[in-house]
């Protein structure tokens, strides 16, 4: 948005096409594109973006009633099952947009409380017997060392 606003400012302060894409980095025809447009009033990507559906489209897309019908059915339904029945119904994209679209509309569980997890153990590791054990063959290899 902010390209746009300055290809408009600079436009409008009379400088010439090929010296603006020069200028801001863009092509003459982007610079004639922005020309034709309205004027910027906001500078809000995230909704403009939206708005204008700017982007490629999402392969996964056409496919969000389906994974609404199966998570409304079974929420806790694994990811890689949706994919699975996604494939079934017809669908031809990768499983990235499929499970980004999954975590989109998957209902989302709150973490347990701390006061319900149970306090964890720790167990020592007792280290002294192999000590000991590594101790008494090395005085047994002295023992040996000394009457031969």
């Amino acid at each position: 948005m902010l390209k746009r606003h300055a290809i408009q400012v600079l436009r409008a302060a009379g400088h010439g096409q090929s010296e603006i894409a020069t200028l801001t980095d863009v092509s003459v025809r982007s610079v004639r594109r922005v020309e034709a447009e309205p004027d910027v009033s906001h500078v809000d990507d995230t909704s403009e973006r939206d708005r204008r559906r700017i982007g490629r489209p999402s392969l996964a897309e056409p496919f969000r009633p389906c994974v609404v019908e199966l998570l409304a059915h079974d929420p806790a339904l694994l990811s890689v099952e949706i994919f699975r029945r996604a494939k079934l119904v017809g669908y031809a994209g990768g499983k990235s947009a499929l499970y980004d679209l999954i975590q989109a509309i998957r209902p989302k569980t709150p973490p347990p409380s701390c006061a319900s997890k149970a306090p964890r153990r720790i167990h020592a590791t007792r280290f002294w017997p192999s000590r000991c054990a590594a101790r008494a063959s090395r005085s047994r290899r002295k023992a040996s060392a000394r009457t031969a």
